[in-house]
């Protein structure tokens, strides 16, 4: 069923994947499949090849996603997955990422700019009517155009603050930022200046650190997961404000490396996917010193390790950093 994800995204008792094939499923917190949202086509309901972005609401029983087309947002049912209409963006939105406020029906959007393009964020009704927009200035994309994966502006909310967070190919020296509503304005509020050119690299915010995870090699097919070459994190304490290299691990699982999975932080929470081979590959090697085990993690890997069958799906894990 998921061969290949593309993308994942969470609510609360919710996560809906989509896959190289474009198609978008939902499931339920612990992992069952519910539904499958939307067809491929062309018709309205349809989904184009390429969906960018999907929210969760819950509340109110919808789901919001953006396609390939990106001048529409369209609606679906949470429960059942019929189509409920669309909303008209006021503004062509390349690889956005937005929040959509139901109470009020409006949008905050943000997104990678171009040279022609009018904003770099904006809020708007459902109607499609501008309430307000910031232009793109310094945030314009250098190279003129975009590609998936390697070019984004990601948005999401950190107790109060609205934070954005930029990726571009190739990389530049750049900043988390602060979206005050209030007064409609971005402030850049933590920096990460390398020697030399820029790596591949992504910032990241929780409430107790700052994340800079170092790419390596991108040329492969991350879509199933991986980077090339092993990644690099330095995590950098609020509070006291000091840095170090760190490894993330899977605890529970003896320990088990993350290096060239594709980690992605959501607040406080992360998700990674992992090919089935891989982690019976590092599961046995675990298994294979069983000194440095904690007590169950024996059991727990064994019982893992004769779950995985060829013909098993992509694991993915949702977690948070401690």
């Amino acid at each position: 069923m998921v061969s290949t994800v593309c993308r994942i995204y969470l609510s609360e008792n919710y996560l809906i994947v989509s896959n190289i094939d474009n198609n978008v499923l939902l499931f339920n917190g612990e992992g069952k499949f519910q539904r499958k949202v939307g067809r491929v086509g062309n018709g309205p309901a349809d989904i184009l090849p390429g969906v960018i972005t999907v929210q969760i609401d819950e509340k109110r029983e919808k789901i919001y996603l953006t396609d390939s087309q990106m001048r529409k947002m369209k609606m679906y049912c949470l429960s059942d997955a019929s189509y409920i209409g669309a909303i008209p963006l006021s503004f062509q939105a390349i690889t956005p990422s937005y929040m959509v406020n139901s109470q009020d029906s409006t949008i905050l959007i943000t997104h990678v700019p171009m040279n022609d393009s009018p904003a770099v964020l904006w809020k708007q009704d459902f109607q499609g009517n501008v309430l307000s927009s910031i232009v793109p200035k310094r945030f314009e994309n250098p190279k003129g155009f975009w590609m998936l994966g390697t070019d984004a502006f990601y948005m999401w909310k950190n107790k109060d603050k609205i934070t954005l967070a930029i990726l571009h190919n190739p990389a530049t020296n750049d900043s988390l930022y602060h979206y005050n509503e209030s007064t409609n304005e971005v402030h850049p509020y933590f920096a990460v200046n390398f020697p030399g050119d820029a790596p591949d690299h992504w910032i990241y915010e929780t409430s107790d650190f700052y994340m800079i995870t170092i790419n390596g090699s991108t040329g492969g097919d991350i879509s199933s997961g991986y980077h090339n070459g092993p990644q690099q994190r330095i995590i950098i304490d609020k509070k006291t404000g000091r840095g170090a290299y760190a490894n993330i691990v899977l605890d529970g699982y003896g320990n088990i490396p993350i290096t060239k999975q594709r980690f992605y932080m959501w607040g406080e929470y992360f998700t990674l996917t992992l090919s089935p081979e891989w982690v019976a590959e590092m599961a046995e090697k675990a298994l294979a010193h069983p000194e440095y085990l904690k007590p169950g993690e024996k059991e727990r890997l064994q019982t893992l390790v004769d779950s995985i069958t060829e013909e098993d799906n992509i694991f993915i894990v949702y977690g948070k950093i401690k």
